[in-house]
Protein backbone atom coordinates (compact mmCIF):
# COMPACT_ATOMS: atom_id res chain seq x y z
CA UNK A 1 0.00 0.00 0.00
CA UNK A 2 2.70 1.99 0.24
CA UNK A 3 3.14 3.12 -3.76
CA UNK A 4 -0.75 3.80 -3.27
CA UNK A 5 -1.05 7.65 -2.42
CA UNK A 6 -4.25 8.14 -3.38
CA UNK A 7 -7.11 9.33 -1.05
CA UNK A 8 -9.59 7.18 0.64
CA UNK A 9 -12.77 8.71 1.16
CA UNK A 10 -16.32 6.87 2.47
CA UNK A 11 -19.61 8.37 2.31
CA UNK A 12 -22.71 6.74 4.63
CA UNK A 13 -24.36 4.19 2.15
CA UNK A 14 -27.02 6.29 1.63
CA UNK A 15 -25.13 8.73 0.11
CA UNK A 16 -23.20 9.04 -3.37
CA UNK A 17 -19.80 7.42 -4.15
CA UNK A 18 -17.23 9.97 -4.50
CA UNK A 19 -15.71 10.58 -7.57
CA UNK A 20 -12.58 12.92 -7.74
CA UNK A 21 -8.96 12.82 -9.54
CA UNK A 22 -6.47 10.93 -7.20
CA UNK A 23 -9.63 10.16 -4.57
CA UNK A 24 -10.51 6.28 -4.22
CA UNK A 25 -14.72 6.21 -2.82
CA UNK A 26 -16.22 4.08 -0.97
CA UNK A 27 -19.77 3.50 0.26
CA UNK A 28 -20.20 2.36 3.67
CA UNK A 29 -22.20 1.99 6.52
CA UNK A 30 -21.09 3.45 9.98
CA UNK A 31 -22.65 2.34 13.43
CA UNK A 32 -22.49 5.32 16.44
CA UNK A 33 -19.19 5.97 17.22
CA UNK A 34 -17.40 4.61 14.31
CA UNK A 35 -16.73 8.29 12.78
CA UNK A 36 -15.16 11.01 15.15
CA UNK A 37 -13.71 14.38 14.43
CA UNK A 38 -10.05 14.91 14.64
CA UNK A 39 -8.41 17.95 13.72
CA UNK A 40 -12.01 19.64 12.28
CA UNK A 41 -11.94 16.36 9.81
CA UNK A 42 -14.44 13.51 10.06
CA UNK A 43 -12.53 10.67 10.04
CA UNK A 44 -13.26 7.08 11.39
CA UNK A 45 -12.19 5.63 14.86
CA UNK A 46 -8.87 3.83 15.00
CA UNK A 47 -11.28 0.52 15.55
CA UNK A 48 -13.50 1.21 12.09
CA UNK A 49 -10.07 1.97 10.38
CA UNK A 50 -8.64 -1.29 11.75
CA UNK A 51 -11.17 -3.25 10.74
CA UNK A 52 -11.33 -1.54 6.86
CA UNK A 53 -8.03 -2.14 6.69
CA UNK A 54 -8.63 -5.39 6.84
CA UNK A 55 -9.99 -6.09 3.43
CA UNK A 56 -6.64 -4.98 1.73
CA UNK A 57 -4.12 -6.02 4.01
CA UNK A 58 -2.69 -9.36 4.89
CA UNK A 59 -3.17 -11.04 8.32
CA UNK A 60 0.16 -10.38 9.51
CA UNK A 61 -0.45 -6.55 8.34
CA UNK A 62 -3.06 -6.73 9.67
CA UNK A 63 -1.56 -7.63 13.22
CA UNK A 64 1.33 -5.35 12.84
CA UNK A 65 -1.32 -2.23 12.29
CA UNK A 66 -3.80 -3.50 15.25
CA UNK A 67 -0.42 -3.50 17.59
CA UNK A 68 0.21 0.10 16.69
CA UNK A 69 -3.12 0.95 17.98
CA UNK A 70 -2.95 -0.74 21.42
CA UNK A 71 0.64 -0.24 22.29
CA UNK A 72 1.52 1.67 25.31
CA UNK A 73 4.83 3.50 26.16
CA UNK A 74 5.13 4.88 29.45
CA UNK A 75 6.98 8.22 30.08
CA UNK A 76 10.10 6.16 30.63
CA UNK A 77 10.39 4.92 27.34
CA UNK A 78 11.99 7.20 25.22
CA UNK A 79 8.76 8.33 23.03
CA UNK A 80 5.90 7.82 25.71
CA UNK A 81 2.89 6.84 23.29
CA UNK A 82 -0.89 6.08 24.85
CA UNK A 83 -3.06 3.23 23.50
CA UNK A 84 -5.46 4.10 20.85
CA UNK A 85 -7.69 1.91 21.56
CA UNK A 86 -8.08 -1.77 23.40
CA UNK A 87 -8.09 -5.36 22.24
CA UNK A 88 -11.20 -5.33 23.91
CA UNK A 89 -12.53 -2.79 21.19
CA UNK A 90 -11.23 -3.64 18.29
CA UNK A 91 -12.83 -7.05 19.12
CA UNK A 92 -16.25 -5.77 19.57
CA UNK A 93 -16.09 -4.16 15.97
CA UNK A 94 -15.15 -7.00 14.63
CA UNK A 95 -18.21 -8.60 16.47
CA UNK A 96 -20.44 -5.59 15.24
CA UNK A 97 -19.67 -6.38 11.62
CA UNK A 98 -19.98 -10.10 10.83
CA UNK A 99 -19.32 -11.61 7.25
CA UNK A 100 -16.70 -8.32 7.02
CA UNK A 101 -14.27 -9.99 4.46
CA UNK A 102 -10.37 -10.46 4.73
CA UNK A 103 -7.47 -10.68 2.14
CA UNK A 104 -7.24 -14.38 1.95
CA UNK A 105 -3.42 -13.99 1.07
CA UNK A 106 -0.05 -12.92 2.15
Amino acid sequence: MQEDWRIHVARDRTGSKPRRLNVVGHRLTFKDGEVMMHDGVRVTSPERTWLDLAAVLSVDELIAAGDSIVVAHGPDFPRPKEALSTLAELRRMVGAHPGTQLRHHR
